[in-house]
C-alpha cells in the first residue's frame, strides 16, 4: 500500500468519525432546545467551528500515529513517501468527485431553504454536503487505487 493510499484510508476513517460526532452533537443540541431561541445560528456556528478545529487536530494525530504504527507493524524503518504521476491523477479524480458531490449538496440545501427549511437545517445540510462530498471523493480515490484504473 502506497503512502497516499494509506492516507486516503486514514481520511475516510477520520471523515466517518467526525461526521458521526457532529451529527450526534447537533442532534443533542437540538433535543436540548438549544436551537429554539434567537441565538440558534450563533450556537450552531460555535459548535461547528469547535468541531472543525477538533477534526483538524484529530486528523493530524491519526495520520501521524497511523503511519508510525504501520511502519512498526510492517517493520519498515524508512517508508517511501514518493508521490508519482499516478498519485497526482488519482488525487485529481478524487477532487473532481468531491467537488461534484459538494455542488449537488449545496444546491440541494439552497432549494430546501427556498421551500421553507430553516436556517439551521440549511446550514447543517451545507455542512454535511461538504463533509460527505469530501468523504465520497476519498472513497473514489481509494476505489481508483484498488482497481488500478
Amino acid at each position: 500500500m502506497s503512502h497516499e493510499e494509506r492516507n486516503t484510508v486514514f481520511q475516510i476513517f477520520i471523515g466517518v468519525c467526525v461526521n458521526a460526532y457532529i451529527i450526534r452533537k447537533l442532534l443533542d443540541l437540538d433535543s436540548a432546545g438549544a436551537f429554539d431561541g434567537p441565538d440558534a445560528v450563533m450556537i450552531w456556528a460555535r459548535t461547528v467551528l469547535w468541531t472543525i478545529l477538533f477534526s483538524v487536530a484529530f486528523g493530524i494525530v491519526v495520520v501521524i500515529f497511523g503511519n508510525i504504527l504501520l511502519a512498526i507493524v510492517n517493520r519498515d524503518p524508512k517508508p517511501s513517501f514518493v508521490v508519482d504521476e499516478r498519485d497526482n491523477m488519482i488525487e485529481n479524480t478524487g477532487n473532481r468527485v468531491a467537488v461534484a458531490c459538494i455542488c449537488f449538496g449545496f444546491m440541494g440545501a439552497l432549494v430546501a431553504m427556498a421551500f421553507g427549511v430553516g436556517a439551521i437545517g440549511g446550514l447543517t445540510a451545507i455542512l454535511l454536503s461538504f463533509s460527505i462530498g469530501s468523504m465520497i471523493g476519498e472513497i473514489g480515490k481509494l476505489v481508483r487505487y484498488r482497481m488500478a484504473i
